[in-house]
């Protein structure tokens, strides 16, 4: 077993999704100390917030559900917990930074207690709180740089294009019928890339970028994300540290001898080359659609990606795109791209509003730390 340690450095805002949408019953923005400058976001346990609360206050609480009175509910609901976080901060799940559209679209709820305003959580663990990027999420952007330019020789002679049975063939599995245990991935084994507690997140509004009418509108999506090395650098300067996690890859060479697989990587480098020269292939043509003519929000935020790309080490590092909204052009097999057919038809791209600029989501830079055999 060769094992590669890797550091993961996200470089754009990158959100893994948990399918969970929060309401203001399982968190608040909130000042932590009467001198405090900056809100915070601030994911508390309600379970625990509900021991806490005196008998006057359930007893307001129940009164407005009696009364099918959802919006002062909610909003009664969270300034009791604000109360009462601020005396016990064991209720605490953990804290995120905010951005400034958060913090005013949150002000307006306070206007207007019968608004919605739903925060989309990113993945992390129940017990440590870490934000985490799956194994399976790194293993899947490899996976697509390894596979792509097979599917699109596939694609010239087959219709019908699917990843099981693409794999079939080139492997020569018997009676050309998708066996897992002959998949030529499964050699390849990778941990979860796991970020610290603290000040490793924000909470901030999306956009959406039409090419074709040149401009960008908010829409109804708020997400806890990564922070990223953009947004260090924007709130930091250039002097900023970026976060930075480690992850292990492992190539299983037991497996790969028991199984002369054709397409398995046998390398840390064959892995990087395959990863560069697909998303730097599918970056390039992004630009020409929608960074080269864009306002300047939208242009210097594509400049974080280019700039990364343009100081990589290419024998020791390799880009990858990660978790929601890396955008369809990224995946090889979808029902909207079919290798080989037109990759680029979307209009839009959805981005993550920070500072006056328009970051677009998932770009992290990896590199080799260490190689050992196990």
């Amino acid at each position: 077993m060769i094992i590669y340690e890797i550091s993961i450095t996200p470089i754009t805002p990158i959100h893994i999704g948990t399918g969970e949408d929060l309401m203001p019953f399982s968190y608040t923005l909130l000042k932590m100390s009467p001198q405090g400058q900056n809100y915070k976001y601030v994911r508390f346990n309600d379970e625990r917030l509900v021991s806490f609360m005196t008998t006057d206050q359930i007893e307001r609480l129940e009164a407005l559900i009696a009364k099918d009175d959802f919006p002062h509910l909610r909003q009664t609901y969270n300034e009791i917990a604000c109360k009462i976080i601020l005396s016990h901060q064991e209720c605490i799940f953990y804290l995120a930074e905010i951005t400034n559209e958060i913090l005013n679209l949150w002000q307006e709820l306070e206007k207007r207690p019968q608004n919605s305003f739903v925060i989309q959580p990113t993945i992390c663990s129940l017990y440590t709180k870490k934000p985490y990027i799956p194994g399976s999420s790194i293993k899947g952007a490899i996976r697509t740089a390894i596979l792509d330019p097979h599917a699109q020789e596939f694609a010239k002679t087959h219709k019908q294009l699917k990843e099981q049975d693409m794999l079939s063939v080139i492997e020569c599995m018997r009676d050309q019928k998708y066996k897992a245990q002959a998949d030529p991935l499964r050699a390849l084994k990778i941990t979860d890339a796991i970020f610290p507690a603290r000040d490793s997140r924000i909470v901030g509004q999306l956009a959406l970028y039409n090419r074709v009418k040149g401009e960008s509108e908010n829409i109804a999506i708020n997400e806890e994300v990564i922070k990223s090395a953009a947004i260090s650098s924007l709130c930091e300067g250039d002097n900023a540290e970026p976060i930075t996690t480690t992850t292990t890859i492992a190539l299983d060479d037991r497996l790969i001898k028991k199984h002369p697989f054709r397409i398995t990587p046998r390398s840390f480098q064959e892995i990087a080359d395959r990863c560069n020269e697909f998303y730097e292939t599918a970056l390039n043509k992004e630009y020409e659609l929608f960074y080269r003519d864009a306002p300047d929000e939208l242009y210097n935020g594509y400049k974080y990606i280019d700039d990364a790309f343009s100081n990589l080490n290419q024998d020791r590092e390799f880009m990858v795109r990660l978790g929601r909204h890396s955008q369809i052009e990224y995946l090889t097999f979808s029902t909207e791209r079919a290798p080989g057919k037109k990759a680029f038809g979307t209009k839009t791209r959805t981005l993550f509003k920070y500072k006056n600029m328009l970051l677009p989501m998932g770009w992290a830079r990896c590199a080799l730390v260490s190689e050992k055999e196990a």
